[in-house]
C-alpha cells in the first residue's frame, strides 16, 4: 500500500503567501506557533502555513514535507481536547486504520513531549518511499500508452462495423469479394482496412513494451552524486511498501558517473520534463532526482 497524500505534499506546491506577509503567526494560535518555531530551531529545518492549527515540516532541497506539526483536537469525536500534534508517515497509531490520516498521529499534552516525537518521527524520505510516492502515477501512465493504442485500434474497427452495419462501401465490398477477383471497387475500404491493421500492429507493440523498469534515486553525497538503482514491475496491481522495504534494507549505492549509458541518457532527457510527465520508451520523472527508466532490451535492470 502506498503513503496517503494527506499527510505530505510536494515542496513546490507549497504556499508561502501566509509566511511572505506575516500572516502565518497572525492566523495561528500561540501554541502551533511556538510549538512549529521550537520544531524548527530543533529539527534545524522549515515550516510553512498549512492552515490555522499546523504547519508543514520540510527541509530545504527535498521533494516533498516531512510532515506536519501543530496544535489542536484531531480525534475523531473532537472531544479530546487540543494537543501538540505530529503527523508523519513514521507513525503508526493503531487506534485508528491505516487509511486515515489520524493512523500518522502522535498527540502530546506537553510541547516538550512533543518536540520529541518530531525529532523520532520527522524522517527524511527514503529512495523506495519515493517509490511509493510516485508508483501509481507512474503505472498509470504506463498504462495509457496500451489504453490508448487499443482505443485507436477499437475506433478503426467501429468505423468499418458501422459501415457494414448501415450496408455502405464496407457492405458492398464484402459482397464483391464473393464473387470477383478480388479487386477493390471502394478505395476507402481498402483505407479503413489499412488504418485497423495499422492500429492492430501499434497495439501488439505496446503489448511488448518491457514491464520491468529501473526506479534510480540520485544524492549528493560527500561532493559527488550517488545513484541507487531498484527494479519496478509497472504492471503491478499496487505497491507493497513494507515488502519492497524488507527487500532492499540494503541499498546498494554507486557513483552517478558509473550509471549504464542509456540510463544517464534518459534521465538526461526526462531531467527536461516537468515532474510526473512520461515518455514512451524513455520513462517517468518523479522528481527532481527520482526517475523510472526504460532498460534496454536485453540488459540487466539493476
Amino acid at each position: 500500500m502506498g503513503i496517503i497524500k494527506a499527510i505530505y505534499t510536494p515542496i513546490c506546491d507549497l504556499d508561502f503567501s501566509y509566511e511572505n506577509h506575516g500572516d502565518g503567526e497572525l492566523n495561528q494560535s500561540f501554541e502551533t506557533t511556538s510549538f512549529r518555531k521550537t520544531v524548527e530551531k530543533t529539527l534545524k529545518c522549515k515550516t510553512c502555513f498549512r492552515d490555522r492549527s499546523s504547519a508543514w515540516v520540510y527541509r530545504e532541497n527535498d521533494n516533498f514535507t516531512l510532515g506536519y506539526v501543530g496544535y489542536s483536537d484531531m480525534t475523531h469525536s473532537g472531544t479530546g481536547g487540543d494537543r501538540y500534534n505530529v503527523v508523519s508517515k513514521n507513525i503508526e497509531n493503531k487506534k485508528y486504520s491505516s487509511g486515515q490520516s489520524n493512523y500518522h498521529v502522535s498527540s502530546a499534552l506537553r510541547m516538550d513531549k512533543a518536540v520529541k516525537n518530531a525529532q523520532k518521527y520527522l524522517r527524511p524520505w527514503s529512495p523506495v518511499e519515493h517509490i511509493a510516492i510516485s508508483f501509481d502515477d507512474f503505472k498509470r501512465d504506463w498504462r495509457d500508452v496500451g489504453y490508448q493504442a487499443d482505443n485507436e485500434y477499437n475506433g478503426k474497427l467501429n468505423v468499418m462495423t458501422n459501415d457494414i452495419r448501415e450496408r455502405g462501401n464496407t457492405f458492398k465490398e464484402l459482397g464483391h469479394l464473393l464473387t470477383s477477383g478480388y479487386e477493390f471497387l471502394y478505395p476507402n475500404v481498402r483505407e479503413m482496412i489499412k488504418e485497423i491493421h495499422d492500429a492492430l500492429s501499434e497495439l501488439n507493440e505496446t503489448k511488448k513494451r518491457p514491464k520491468i523498469h529501473k526506479f534510480i534515486y540520485i544524492r549528493e553525497y560527500l561532493g559527488e552524486q550517488q545513484a541507487a538503482r531498484f527494479p519496478v514491475n509497472a504492471d503491478d496491481y499496487w505497491f507493497d511498501l513494507k515488502s519492497f522495504q524488507q527487500q532492499h534494507r540494503d541499498i546498494q549505492w554507486v557513483k552517478a558517473d558509473d550509471l549504464d549509458e542509456n540510463d544517464k541518457r534518459k534521465i538526461s532527457s526526462l531531467s527536461f520534463l516537468e515532474n510526473g510527465q512520461y515518455i514512451d520508451g524513455v520513462g517517468f520523472k518523479a522528481a527532481s532526482n527520482c526517475y523510472y527508466v526504460v532498460p534496454e532490451e536485453g540488459r540487466c535492470v539493476v
